[in-house]
């Protein structure tokens, strides 16, 4: 990434200063956890199951309120008339989605799926930011009497509102796109273009005007956070969100797995989705070493939380390759090395298992016995037989010129040689 100047930040309540490439808001927009968690009884899971046999029967979900230790912070829920997803209760709010396992009730893979999953919505989470939402959904589960174990990032879209002139908006930004995702659709309202989504599956971006999309959802509020009138966008600029939507495989891929990994690399997490995954370049068709990044892109770089750029996340499954092919490497130059002194002191299976004691720590995640212990001895006296092959030929051929060399020596110049 080019070095760039500090990135703006808009200051709320005077909207006649915004400068171009402004960051009027960032974070995570939606959330999804999965809990991993114990009872202390069965007292709530068996109270949701009259709640949702009582919605069945009137056809209407059930009002109930979630009470907690904390003053203002319990929280009012409708239990729907029938689960989702195999799950056997869901509970909503305007702030949460919350969908139970009761053992023994749920199809299938109950003791596989979470005890819960939890979605939290974009309201709640631009209202108090994640680390709170979270903090007061385990308030609210452990005075309902749930032990938690471990919480689990399943989803999470992060977003970066930025202020664009109205000349770099539009269809064209398709041709300034440089990234691994190919999939790409346009997105209109009405007749106005509204932006674009990029990718899909486990990872994919979105462009749009969200103004334009405010007017859709109501979520008129969105202008109060960014500090602005409603439908007081500067004469001549767009505000555009830039989003990004990680589901888990591709979250555990880049070695994120629970809420508190989320937390400490959700900077590095948005660095490798403006950085690695996708960039906007100027000069559209040339090589990408002779294309810089959009001054707007840098500023979303750059913006996310008001945190610094970090550098972005590698690929778990990048680095597991890559050790494990200088692994192999390693196996076969020790397998050379055994198999060539091997001729002079053979391996034996015991120094073998005693090599792969003293490695086993060094590299945990590799299995020794199948990989390294069964293959290791057998390598050596493949090899051996294969640099005996070869010291025979080559006694054989240090022999012949032997002879050649030896039947030469009689003759003082080549055209004595009698032939």
């Amino acid at each position: 990434m080019t070095n760039s100047p500090p990135v703006s930040v808009h200051e709320k309540g005077n909207a006649s200063s915004l400068a171009p490439y402004t960051v009027l808001s960032s974070g995570i927009d939606t959330l999804y956890l999965n809990y991993k968690l114990t009872w202390e009884n069965m007292n709530f899971l068996n109270s949701l199951k009259e709640y949702r046999e009582e919605a069945k029967a009137s056809q209407q979900p059930v009002l109930i309120m979630m009470q907690t230790n904390i003053p203002d912070e319990a929280g009012v829920f409708m239990v729907k008339p029938f689960g989702s997803g195999g799950y056997a209760y869901l509970l909503t709010s305007d702030e949460y989605a919350l969908k139970f396992v009761h053992p023994g009730e749920d199809s299938g893979d109950t003791l596989t799926r979470p005890p819960l999953n939890a979605e939290f919505h974009s309201l709640l989470l631009h209202a108090m930011g994640s680390k709170a939402a979270e903090s007061r959904l385990q308030n609210l589960l452990s005075s309902a009497g749930a032990v938690i174990h471990s919480v689990h990032v399943s989803r999470v879209d992060m977003f970066c509102d930025i202020l664009l002139p109205e000349s770099e908006w539009g269809e064209f930004i398709k041709q300034q796109l440089v990234g691994r995702a190919k999939d790409i659709a346009r997105y209109d309202s009405g007749k106005l273009f509204s932006g674009f989504s990029i990718g899909r599956g486990v990872i994919s971006a979105r462009f749009y005007d969200k103004p334009l999309e405010v007017i859709k959802s109501g979520k008129s509020w969105m202008y109060e956070e960014w500090g602005i009138p409603v439908g007081g966008v500067p004469e001549g600029m767009r505000i555009i969100r830039v989003e990004f939507q990680l589901r888990r495989e591709k979250i555990k891929e880049l070695g994120i797995d629970t809420f508190i990994d989320l937390k400490a690399y959700i900077a590095k997490l948005w660095a490798y989705c403006t950085q690695e995954w996708l960039k906007v370049m100027d000069n559209p068709g040339k090589h990408t070493t002779r294309r810089k990044i959009l001054p707007w892109w840098e500023a979303v770089q750059n913006g996310f939380l008001g945190l610094p750029a970090g550098k972005p996340l590698i690929a778990a499954r990048r680095v597991s390759a890559d050790k494990k092919r200088a692994y192999r490497n390693m196996l076969g130059y020790m397998s050379s090395y055994f198999a060539a002194d091997h001729l002079i002191k053979p391996l034996s299976g015991q120094q073998a298992e005693e090599l792969v004691r003293v490695l086993r720590p060094f590299f945990p995640e590799l299995d020794f016995e199948g990989f390294l212990g069964a293959n290791l001895l057998g390598l050596v006296l493949d090899k051996c037989s294969r640099y005996n092959r070869s010291a025979e030929k080559y006694s054989h051929a240090m022999e012949v010129r032997e002879e050649k060399d030896s039947f030469t020596d009689d003759y003082q110049h080549i055209e004595d040689i009698p032939f």
